[in-house]
């Protein structure tokens, strides 16, 4: 149980604070009450990071209807990540948003114009499928080399 404790502080760490460190419950209390202010501010990357405190339950009970809340402010405020975030909720269905591919492409295009790269798969599969949009093969080709192109750290 220790191990689980010390390797949640870490990503803790790295979520809130930004660089891999340890950190301590109380310190965590006040890093999450100061993301939570600034979001609640208007700070567009705490927006972002609130999505993913908690999609991944740092901290806080995870939630993804909380997560998808924030991500849509994200998203509504120029946060790439957060369209990205979004279209991933309408393409699975998650988050209590409904499966929606027209407004899965709409997120993933929003995404992908602001280089979020992990939107490119998901363009250059339905581009292909015609999910949400009519077949195109010749786009999905230029997301497909565009996905090809990407790095693991993109991953989300």
């Amino acid at each position: 149980m220790k191990m689980l404790t010390t390797k949640r502080n870490l990503i803790l760490g790295l979520v809130l604070l930004g660089s891999p460190c340890l950190v301590q419950a109380e310190d965590l209390q006040t890093e999450f009450q100061n993301t939570l202010a600034n979001a609640n501010n208007g700070h567009v990357e705490a927006m972002f990071k609130m999505g993913e405190i908690y999609q991944y339950g740092m901290g806080v009970k995870e939630s993804l209807n909380d997560a998808v809340v924030w991500y849509a402010e994200a998203a509504r405020n120029g946060h790439p990540g957060g369209a990205y975030q979004m279209g991933y909720a309408h393409y699975w269905g998650k988050g209590g948003v409904p499966k929606d591919y027209a407004k899965a492409m709409e997120w993933f295009k929003i995404a992908a114009d602001k280089n979020e790269r992990a939107a490119y798969p998901y363009l250059a599969k339905m581009y292909s499928m015609g999910q949400g949009v009519t077949a195109d093969k010749s786009i999905a080709k230029k997301y497909e080399s565009l996905a090809n192109r990407r790095t693991s750290s993109s991953l989300r």
